[in-house]
Parts: structure tokens; C-alpha cells; sequence
């Protein structure tokens, strides 16, 4: 039987995830297809370089307090009344947000021939972090 302070949610568990997309065709015949992607935090295991458990794989999980904020685990074995190792996969990390775009112009050659080009941009994600730290 597995220990219920080993179960928790696995780490791909996110609560919500909101993907739009679509195409839109803009002056000089060019199609912008943008695709948006939201999803909220998932979660992961605290691990604490204290390794109170003796067993020196350094794996020792963090502890928290009865209200659950995080605390500096004790030496050894056992912990303090209201001190417990935090379950597994209890944090959750930030949401995140990613904006990709493919822009097409298609031009019309000599009888049925037609070229297309395109452009594809990916993780515009990226220009928002470096905007907030600005």
C-alpha cells in the first residue's frame, strides 16, 4: 500500500490550459495565423539539501508548518510537533502564456502557378518576460 504523503498530483497536472487560434487575412494578401496558448502553474516536489532522512541521497523532501508555509527542516529524524515533510508535488509553479504567428503572402505566377512565402515566429513570450523587468 502506498503511503499517503507519496501520493500527489503528477507533474503534468495543469488545471487549466486555454489554446485560441485562428487565421486572419490582412491587407496586401497576407494571412496572419496566431496561436495563443495559456496554462495554469503545474506542480513539482520540494526537495531540501538537508538530509535529515540519513540517507544520503540528498533527496529529502522540504517541511512546512501546519498552516503549510515552508520551513528549514530539522537535522534528523524526528520532526517537532507541527512540523511535516511537505506532500509530494504540493508547489505549483507560474502560469504561462506563449504567442506563436505564421504570416503568408502568396503571389500569383503565369497561368495556375502560385508561390507562397511565409515567416513563422515563435515564443513571442519572450519579449514579455524582458518587458516586465524593464
Amino acid at each position: 500500500m502506498v503511503r499517503s504523503d507519496r501520493m500527489g498530483p503528477t507533474t503534468s497536472d495543469e488545471r487549466h490550459r486555454i489554446v485560441v487560434s485562428g487565421v486572419v487575412n490582412m491587407p496586401w494578401g497576407i494571412q496572419a495565423a496566431p496561436v495563443f496558448q495559456f496554462g495554469t502553474g503545474r506542480p513539482y516536489n520540494c526537495l531540501s539539501a538537508t538530509d535529515y532522512t540519513k540517507s544520503g541521497n540528498g533527496n529529502s523532501r522540504c517541511a512546512m508548518d501546519v498552516t503549510g508555509q515552508l520551513v528549514a527542516p530539522p537535522a534528523a529524524l524526528p520532526f517537532p510537533a507541527g512540523i511535516t515533510t511537505v506532500p509530494v508535488n504540493y508547489l505549483r509553479g507560474t502560469d504561462t502564456w506563449d504567442l506563436d504567428s505564421r504570416f503568408t503572402k502568396t503571389f500569383s505566377l503565369k497561368d495556375n502557378m502560385k508561390l507562397s512565402a511565409f515567416v513563422e515566429l515563435y515564443n513571442y513570450r519572450k519579449v514579455g518576460i524582458a518587458a516586465e523587468r524593464l
